[in-house]
């Protein structure tokens, strides 16, 4: 049945949520559905993506790309460099190897496995196209453009090759950069500045002669979020909005933020469903290693006490089961308009479902997104939840 299952996710989830209610009709499956079994096919199940950006950590700020570049471990504390290739204290890295974007080989592997997993919608990690001060002059090289040719490269693979993945903007850290320019509080940007930023988004990415067909609708318009930047937001708390967008503001814990619209909550699986702005969220895993940078003058936006606190690193306490078990047998799950993971290549974060290597018990392969399929399928054809079993584990080399 798991052979059988894996080759039916490949027409599609679609197809395969078709075939297994039809399946559960003539078997006259015991099980029978929840409320609203059938409703969430077209409910879009997102990843946070990171375009790395390859670029040199210390002057002359040289953007490298490609294969081979430590993007993610380059920011270790002083005294931490280890061996090649870790410069940091990452000890997991992408199964294929160290990588940045602009590299069509890893955007076709990163797509693939992003397919295999059940994603249909990327939302884009976005900082800026190199004006990290709004101040109306491109300065390069840096970060945040690095950051943009890499998810324009990805973007311009999925659009040409006719790829069904839907896609969503997250202005991220905006102004975070190399080169020693200050960085610009979103909370005092001007109506002007927050103007400059959603022109240019709209002109580069979400116009018609874009990417606007690809772009995720929410509330009837192509969404655009805003990130936990600095506290303040982009919009939302500045009375500031633009009607060609659905504007969505984020805020890192709901607990101390509950004016902010959409939430993720780091330590349980989702409590409230459909959610606010019926978007459900999910925190795969973290680790310990982050309240290490937390020390680091290298990292003062993290919070020492627990913003990024260990969930479940190893994926030995099924907090990610755990999480989509409550999606799936909520009764009001068919009025979730998406369901969001956190992240797909996040690595200094230990926060991601990309399939991995790495040193110990951290790295597991495929292992969520081979679950992230398994519940995303169950999920768009409502059906019960069935805890995810590791076959290829279980069944050993």
């Amino acid at each position: 049945m798991d052979n059988l299952t894996d080759s039916l996710r490949r027409l599609g989830p679609g197809l395969l949520a078709a075939f297994l209610i039809l399946a559960s009709l003539a078997c006259g499956d015991a099980r029978g559905t929840v409320a609203g079994a059938g409703t969430e096919q077209d409910i879009p199940v997102a990843v946070l993506f990171y375009p790395t950006h390859g670029f040199q950590q210390s002057a002359p700020y040289e953007a490298t790309g490609g294969r081979g570049t430590t993007a993610w471990n380059a920011y270790g504390p002083p005294g931490s460099d280890g061996p090649f290739p870790w410069t940091g204290f990452t000890t997991t890295w992408p199964e294929i190897g160290w990588y940045a974007s602009k590299d069509i080989e890893t955007i076709e592997w990163q797509v693939e496995q992003m397919q295999r997993a059940g994603i249909d919608t990327i939302i884009v990690s976005w900082h800026g196209w190199g004006d990290p001060g709004l101040e109306g002059e491109t300065s390069l090289p840096d970060l945040g453009n690095e950051y943009q040719l890499a998810a324009k490269m990805m973007l311009d693979y999925i659009k040409s090759n006719n790829i069904p993945l839907k896609f969503a903007l997250f202005a991220d850290a905006f102004t975070w950069h190399v080169g020693g320019r200050p960085r610009l509080s979103t909370n005092d940007l001007t109506d002007e500045q927050r103007q400059m930023v959603t022109d240019y988004v709209w002109d580069n990415f979400y116009n018609p002669s874009a990417y606007g067909s690809m772009a995720l609708r929410l509330k009837g318009k192509p969404v655009l979020f805003g990130g936990p930047d600095v506290m303040g937001g982009w919009w939302r708390n500045h009375g500031w909005t633009d009607n060609r967008f659905t504007l969505i503001e984020v805020a890192s814990n709901i607990d101390y933020e509950p004016e902010y619209t959409a939430a993720y909550t780091y330590r349980d699986p989702p409590s409230s469903i459909p959610g606010p702005d019926k978007i459900v969220n999910i925190w795969p895993r973290s680790s310990g290693v982050v309240t290490y940078a937390s020390n680091s003058p290298y990292f003062p936006f993290l919070d020492p006490n627990g913003i990024l606190p260990e969930v479940d690193p190893l994926g030995m306490e099924g907090k990610y089961d755990e999480a989509w078990r409550q999606i799936i047998e909520h009764p009001r799950r068919s009025e979730v308009e998406l369901i969001w993971i956190w992240y797909w290549n996040s690595y200094w974060e230990v926060c991601y479902i990309e399939p991995d290597a790495g040193i110990g018990a951290y790295a597991v392969g495929d292992l969520y997104v081979r679950k992230t399929a398994h519940y995303a399928d169950l999920f768009r054809a409502g059906q019960p939840f069935e805890r995810f079993e590791d076959v290829e584990l279980a069944s050993g080399p």
